[in-house]
Formats: C-alpha cells, sequence, structure tokens
C-alpha cells in the first residue's frame, strides 16, 4: 500500500513538471512582432522560466496598447533608471517593497498625495522640500 502512495505521489509530481515543461513558449511559437522586440534575448529564451516568458509576452502587450505619448513617457522613465547608480537603485526597489506591502488603503492615500504633489507648481514643491529638508534636520539634530 505504502509503495502504492509513494508510485502515486512521484507520478503526479513527475505530471506536473513535463505540464510545466510543455507549458513553455519555444521561441518558434511566437509572433513576428514578439521575437522582434524580444530579439535581444533570443539565446537566452529557452532558458527563461516560464512565468519569466509570461511576464514579457505581457509587457508586449501592454507596449503594444500605449500610446506614443505614453512610450516616449515609458522610455523617459526607463533612460531615468539606467543613469541611477547600484545603491540608488536598491533604495527604490527597496521602497517599491515596502510601498507593496502596505495595506491597499495606505497605498491608495500615498497615489493620492503623490498626485497632489505632482499637480503643485514648481515653486510650491521646491518649497515644501525646503520644509521637509529643515524639518528632517531638525528632527535628526533632536536624536
Amino acid at each position: 500500500m505504502k509503495i502504492k502512495l509513494l508510485v502515486l505521489v512521484v507520478l503526479i509530481l513527475l505530471s506536473g513538471i513535463t505540464t510545466s515543461y510543455a507549458e513553455r513558449l519555444t521561441w518558434e511559437s511566437l509572433s513576428a512582432a514578439e521575437k522582434n522586440i524580444l530579439r535581444p534575448h533570443r539565446k537566452q529564451w529557452d532558458g527563461f522560466s516560464e512565468q519569466k516568458q509570461r511576464r514579457l509576452r505581457r509587457a508586449i502587450k501592454r507596449w503594444r496598447q500605449l500610446s506614443p505619448d505614453q512610450k516616449k513617457r515609458v522610455i523617459q522613465r526607463f533612460q531615468r533608471w539606467r543613469r541611477l547608480n547600484k545603491a540608488e537603485r536598491q533604495q527604490l526597489r527597496r521602497l517599491y517593497r515596502r510601498y507593496q506591502s502596505l495595506p491597499p488603503r495606505k497605498q491608495k492615500k500615498l497615489r493620492q498625495r503623490f498626485r497632489k504633489l505632482k499637480s503643485m507648481s514648481p515653486e510650491k514643491r521646491r518649497a515644501l522640500l525646503k520644509h521637509w529638508r529643515e524639518a528632517s534636520r531638525s528632527h535628526n539634530r533632536q536624536r
């Protein structure tokens, strides 16, 4: 009885592995447009996990749906990201993970505050930033 159960468990596990491998997308199964965009990843494609392949395909689909202005903003953000040094990127990743760990209500509140900040004139934003820096220095001196 134990052997039958063990064989059943092994077969179930192996079927998951073969199913997972079968669900992977081969380079040849991609459309011409997808191949064109993913060309830099051609050699690595078959080695990517199924999850990464699907994530890249979703990104391509989203990219195609963007307006030219939206695409321009994405490119600008990416160029800004590339100019950041390693420490700055790590800091932003930490902040993003911290944001993601917040409850949805707090995330929404932060997004609202950010929109409000973006809608301010540059002068008001600079004044607010100056105020925050001064308050931070004062707080640090009190410690």
